[in-house]
Parts: C-alpha cells; structure tokens; sequence
C-alpha cells in the first residue's frame, strides 16, 4: 500500500513494559515514533508498536505478525505528545519501513499554539538546520491553499514538518501538524514541489503566515 495517497489525502483534506534504569524513557514525537525511521526493519518496529495494527481494513483485526510484513496504522484519541487526535501510517517495503506520515489535528487555536513545540521536537530529531519550502494542499480543489513546509534531507531520507490551518469557510475544519519521510528521489517529492508547485509570491506569504512559530523556534 502506498503512503503517498495516505498523504496525498492529507493534502487534500513505547516500547512494552515499564522502562527500566538503563532505558531512555522517549520525549517529544519521539512519544510517538519510538525509533521509527526509514530503514527501521518490520520486526523491530512491532517491538516497539505493539498497539500497531495493519492498514488495510480488511486485516484491520487481524493480530500483527512479524512473519507477514505489511502496512501499519497507529492511533491515538489522546496522543503521549501533544495530548491531540493522531494517527500515523508507516508503509514497509522488502520488510523495511520506506515511509511514514503522522498527523495530529484538533481545533484550530490549540493545534496552531502548539505547533512551535512539535516543530522544536522535529528539530530535535533532525537538526536545526532546515530548508524552507511550500507545498499546495487540496492541489486543484476549491480548497487550495499553499503550506509552509520545514524540510529536512539526508542522503537516504527527505523529511517533511508542516503546519496546516482550517479550510477557512468551513467552521468546523481542523488545523493539522503533518510530520512524514519518504526516501530521497521518491517521484512524489518531485510532484508536490515541482510539478504543483507553489509561486514564488504563494511561498514568501505562507513563511509570513507562520512568522510567530518561526519565531518560537529561537
């Protein structure tokens, strides 16, 4: 099954046990992912999710096994991070994870105050050092709005960290924070940033938009 849909539609719209001593006990979105990074074998990120189920609804009851690798779905009606509704999918490949996309949603005004802290956590993880982009959500729709979009690249993964506030004639929309990998060169990359890419004009206004997050950073 493939996440680019899973984040297309995003677009569009701990380990078991008690840790011991020795054990790091996981902060931040690392709350969530416990670990999770491309590459991460199927295996070991059953250790680490036992509460992960398979995305495809049709084996949605049926118990994980390490012997049948597939597509995995977490969720949480109150997350360990950021206390908001998340659900991430983590999508497998030849028995390793090749991507994963989390979001977390709630009501605007909570979801937009927390964002400079799961960005500082997404930094924690991967550096300070970013690149800005912009992505277009609901591409094409009459809901199209362009996003600022924190990115992040290493010679086997881009990484993607992104505000995205309510459809604004919609009064009971959300505002989500979207964190996803996907290997590096993967086409759908170059689809949201180039073949629906946002204008020059479209980029330099979102990163304004979002000035007060960026600014919490320091």
């Amino acid at each position: 099954m493939r996440f680019h849909l899973v984040l297309f539609a995003l677009l569009l719209a701990a380990a078991c046990g008690h840790a011991t001593p020795a054990e790091k006990t996981p902060e931040g979105i690392e709350q969530v992912l416990r670990g999770a990074r491309l590459g991460t074998a199927f295996g070991d990120f059953v250790d680490a999710h036992p509460e992960a189920v398979y995305s495809d609804a049709e084996l949605r009851a049926t118990p994980v096994s390490k012997e049948a690798p597939g597509a995995l779905l977490i969720v949480h009606a109150q997350d360990p991070f950021l206390d908001l509704y998340n659900f991430s999918n983590f999508g497998f490949k030849e028995g390793n994870l090749y991507e994963l996309v989390a979001v977390w949603s709630g009501e605007p005004d909570t979801v937009r105050a927390q964002g400079p802290q799961f960005i500082k956590a997404v930094m924690k993880r991967h550096s300070r050092d970013y690149t800005r982009k912009s992505i277009r959500v609901f591409p094409k729709s009459k809901e199209e709005r362009p996003v600022a979009v924190f990115y992040w690249e290493d010679k086997d993964a881009a990484t993607l960290a992104f505000y995205t506030p309510p459809y604004a004639y919609d009064p009971h929309a959300k505002a989500t924070l979207t964190y996803a990998q996907f290997s590096k060169g993967d086409p759908f990359l170059n689809d949201i940033f180039t073949n629906i890419a946002t204008t020059p004009e479209q980029h330099d206004q979102v990163w304004r938009d979002i000035d007060d997050i960026v600014k919490a950073l320091k």
